[in-house]
């Protein structure tokens, strides 16, 4: 594997232009297809308490964003590839708006707008910003910063780094300066997965996918339309700790994680709902595979898809051994 190391770079006061990783050239197309879409607008509102000073947000929320050169980014095509066109640090801003004077029930019907808002918003990726800002003042001692971008440049993992460097640099703390950055990891990642190693990673994922089914079949109560809206929502609900800890005592049987417990119950559940026994799911691998990319921002995820086989009429101790191989 060919190292990860820091590249010659031009001066930041220059636009630069560097190529995009195999995760955002993925979005990058998809975007292209639909023409814009909501679909990978990542809307995360933060919700403050206590004294805010205001200016002192907006520096440190401009600071993260020049410390991240994703956040300052734009994705354009040429001839029919894109590129990502990191732009100079410069002014970030941050919409400010104030709910103070309003009631309570008042305050947070318009907040909730206020995030929907942003979740209709759709990014012009070649144009940019693809990270925009919302401060809504509450109260003297509320704030809730919501904070959105495009998921080509943002992930799950890039929210705890966002927020910790926010919390440090608005506190006055200094970061170290990072090791590499987010170019670097593409150079790294077009090095790699290319000749013999690329072979290598498609005849895997051939062999594994061969004649799978191209669609899980679940039985719906209505009729599957021709193109899908993206409408939806998320549905929340508990385990009690009796079944939680009877799935873990499966799973320490079988050698397995808990992950691959609950990939053993939902194969089962799919199975039973459908009548198969190739069940095919996908899950999200977060694709840092290296220390150093842990201290980044930016949109690093990979999609897997994991195919069981359920024939046989396993009990689900094997089931769970199975779905432990898949995984």
């Amino acid at each position: 594997m060919t190292e990860l190391v820091p590249q010659n770079r031009t001066p930041d006061e220059r636009a630069r232009v560097v190529p995009v990783s195999m995760a955002q050239r993925r979005l990058w197309f998809v975007d292209g297809v639909v023409g814009g879409s909501r679909d990978y607008c990542v809307v995360w509102p933060l919700r403050l308490r206590g004294p805010l000073d205001v200016d002192r947000l907006a520096a440190a929320v401009a600071a993260v964003v020049a410390r991240h050169e994703v956040l300052r980014s734009r994705f354009v095509g040429v001839d029919g590839e894109p590129v990502m066109v990191v732009e100079p640090p410069g002014d970030v801003p941050v919409e400010f708006v104030d709910l103070s004077g309003v009631s309570e029930s008042v305050r947070e019907v318009e907040l909730g707008r206020l995030v929907g808002e942003e979740g209709d918003r759709v990014f012009d990726l070649a144009a940019g910003p693809v990270a925009r800002f919302r401060l809504v003042r509450l109260g003297v001692a509320e704030h809730v910063l919501i904070v959105a971008a495009h998921h080509i440049v943002f992930d799950g993992w890039s929210g705890s780094v966002f927020l910790r460097d926010l919390g440090v640099l608005y506190s006055g703390g200094v970061l170290p300066d990072l090791v590499v950055s987010f170019s670097d990891f593409v150079v790294w990642e077009r090095e790699w997965l290319s000749g013999g190693v690329l072979e290598e990673q498609v005849g895997f994922w051939r062999r594994a996918l061969a004649g799978a089914p191209s669609v899980v079949e679940l039985p719906v109560d209505r009729v599957r339309p021709v193109r899908r809206s993206g409408a939806g929502a998320r549905l929340a609900f508990g385990l009690d700790a009796g079944v939680v800890a009877g799935l873990s005592g499966v799973c320490r049987v079988e050698g397995a994680t808990l992950f691959m417990g609950l990939l053993g119950v939902l194969n089962v559940v799919v199975s039973r709902y459908c009548g198969v026994s190739d069940v095919v799911v996908g899950t999200f691998a977060s694709n840092r595979t290296m220390p150093e990319l842990e201290e980044l921002v930016g949109f690093f995820v990979n999609t897997l898809v994991l195919r069981t086989d359920v024939a046989g009429d396993p009990g689900f101790g094997e089931v769970v051994r199975r779905s432990r191989v898949t995984a």
